[in-house]
């Protein structure tokens, strides 16, 4: 025994004395260890502060410790989630001493037999509520009765297992423990509430600002056409919209911020070669402006869904990248992945639009008098118009000279062209990692290509992906499209690609901002109990695209794809049952990483 350990031994002996002498006579209870040191007590003081702090934080909006985060979501997985909650909460087993030979059933922790050496005793407690909850969870979809005798002596699998969760959640924890305040909210879907501070304007609609979003100095200068298959050539030639609705010219105008912000952005766009002006049009939409995440720039979006629904359906974009591509990928300790990227800046605004589609690609009008007060004389006004047609005072049409964004071809075009980019550098459908292709058989060099984005991945050392990367960039350059040079990665052993990022070169995960994201929504919908399908649908969305890493996962759901299917937009009650399968995926997101 340690001599420290034996005077903290004598000190509890003495305190514990003094302390039945007191509740004899009263008399020492104020000085229940007076042999103690100042310096012994003021430590006792700052430790008790600082347990006092931490067991505070837990009732923080969002705990500084984010152990407390995931007690949370795990306390709100057992309430109010319908059978799954029920499940957990009485989930009981009997104590059995039959031979087990398969995993489940598999009885909750208890004790430290697990902990972490660097964990203390206390908050091994809190996360060991978390732990047990993820392995109810799996009890539950593995079909577990809630009364089911289970022996209470985990065998060797069933350690192994549970080894594995408690090494998962860890894991969790330390990337929610990384994300600093302003990384993530920009990922909240914007009905979610943040107590008593502004959303976040990245994460919903936002009135137009013409300075804040991006243009290029010159649109419209790649034509995609000539690289699209024989039979795509021959069907856009036709013409995709062949017997367009009564009414398809009619829609709504602009209503997303001051309709001279409105005037200035149309006005750069059609300096620029993004947009012609014309007297009349076959269809069109309104556009509105979105946030793009990580600043304060603004994406147009143009809303083209009944032009959509009125062309032919356009093809599968082809080879597109997606999480469950990346799990293809094989690497080791000795050999990590290394990452490049390439990302096409406006990649919509540079793809040239046939001539015989612009006229259904209408935005909403301006009159001729308020593009004059906006700065574009009756002259330049001339200048822009269609072919053939004359100027005159009214409204003027901006049609599109580009593949919009929020029209159906639009990714599949450029998609195709950015294939097309890829095989002049080298990058054939042999080396491209999609669930359309054939797993490429060495990874000495492998790209994903995802609408305007190019990764490289390579697994043989230093310098192969930049090498992919500058003749990627040359061909880039030689067909006069333009990259966004701020977004390169050069190299690199950790990176993000398609949302997912690649760890040390050797794991796939979620990004911590966005798990944190998901977790806070849920938590706001479970404390309201209210939402709109499309509410809800924005959640799911985001929790499957990352459970496209762990494909079986996606069997947690069922009843909400009934709900998230309503086209009705008010809010409604949440039935339990949703809730439920919402906090079972979330509680399991710790299999995302691979």
């Amino acid at each position: 025994m340690s001599p420290s350990k034996q005077r903290r031994d004598e000190h509890r002996a003495s305190a514990w004395r003094h302390f039945l002498n007191g509740a004899k006579g009263h008399a020492s209870l104020a000085s229940p260890c007076p042999q103690r040191s100042v310096a012994s007590q003021r430590s006792s003081r700052n430790r008790r502060a600082q347990w006092i702090a931490w067991r505070s934080d837990r009732f923080s909006w969002v705990p500084k410790d984010r152990l407390w985060l995931l007690d949370r979501l795990g306390c709100a997985a057992t309430a109010g989630t319908g059978s799954f909650g029920s499940f957990i909460t009485s989930f009981a087993p009997e104590p059995g001493r039959m031979r087990l030979r398969d995993v489940f059933p598999i009885a909750p922790v208890a004790g430290v037999g697990h902990k972490p050496v660097s964990m203390t005793t206390v908050r091994w407690h809190v996360l060991l509520r978390f732990i047990n909850v993820v392995l109810v969870s799996l009890n539950w979809l593995y079909g577990v009765k809630r009364s089911a005798a289970v022996p209470q002596a985990h065998t060797a699998s069933q350690r192994t297992v549970v080894d594995s969760i408690v090494e998962r959640s860890l894991s969790v924890l330390h990337r929610l423990q990384e994300v600093v305040d302003g990384e993530w909210e920009r990922f909240l879907p914007d009905f979610v509430d943040i107590r008593g501070q502004k959303q976040p304007a990245s994460t919903a609609f936002q009135d137009l600002v013409a300075e804040r979003v991006d243009n290029l100095e010159f649109a419209a200068q790649c034509d995609p056409l000539p690289h699209l298959p024989a039979e795509v050539q021959s069907c856009l030639q036709k013409g995709i919209i062949e017997s367009p609705p009564p009414g398809l010219h009619l829609f709504e105008s602009f209503s997303r911020g001051s309709r001279e912000e409105y005037a200035k952005l149309v006005i750069r766009q059609v300096r620029c070669g993004k947009l012609g002006l014309s007297t009349h049009c076959c269809g069109g939409g309104t556009s509105f402006a979105v946030g793009k995440h990580g600043g304060q720039r603004l994406r147009e979006v143009w809303h083209g869904r009944r032009v959509s629904e009125a062309a032919a359906r356009p093809p599968k974009p082809r080879h597109l990248a997606s999480p469950t591509a990346l799990t293809f990928l094989e690497c080791s300790d000795a050999r990590p992945f290394r990452l490049s990227k390439r990302d096409a800046s406006c990649w919509f605004d540079q793809l040239r639009l046939p001539a015989h589609l612009r006229l259904y690609m209408a935005k909403p009008p301006l009159s001729t008098a308020e593009l004059r007060e906006a700065g574009m004389t009756d002259k330049e006004q001339q200048l822009h118009l269609e072919e053939g047609q004359l100027w005159r005072e009214g409204p003027l049409f901006p049609l599109h000279h580009v593949w919009p964004m929020g029209f159906s071809w639009s990714s599949y075009i450029a998609q195709e062209e950015m294939l097309h980019v890829c095989r002049e550098a080298g990058l054939d459908e042999s080396v491209l990692l999609a669930c359309d292709c054939t797993t490429p058989s060495s990874f000495e060099l492998v790209a994903a290509v995802a609408t305007d984005d190019v990764m490289l991945f390579s697994n043989v050392g230093e310098g192969t992906t930049l090498a992919a990367a500058q003749v990627l960039d040359a061909v880039i350059d030689a067909r006069g499209a333009v990259r966004n040079a701020k977004k390169d990665v050069n190299d690199e052993l950790c990176g993000t690609c398609v949302g997912v990022d690649l760890v040390n070169g050797c794991f796939l995960d979620v990004p911590g901002p966005r798990y944190l994201a998901m977790i806070m929504t849920f938590l706001h919908l479970h404390a309201c109990r209210v939402a709109s399908p499309q509410q809800v649908q924005q959640l799911l969305g985001m929790v499957q695209w990352y459970d496209l890493l762990v494909r079986p996962k996606l069997s947690v759901y069922s009843s909400i794809y009934a709900f998230t299917l309503s086209d009705d937009e008010s809010e409604r009650s949440l039935p339990g049952s949703i809730l439920g399968e919402l906090a079972c995926s979330l509680c399991l997101g710790i299999f995302w990483r691979l």
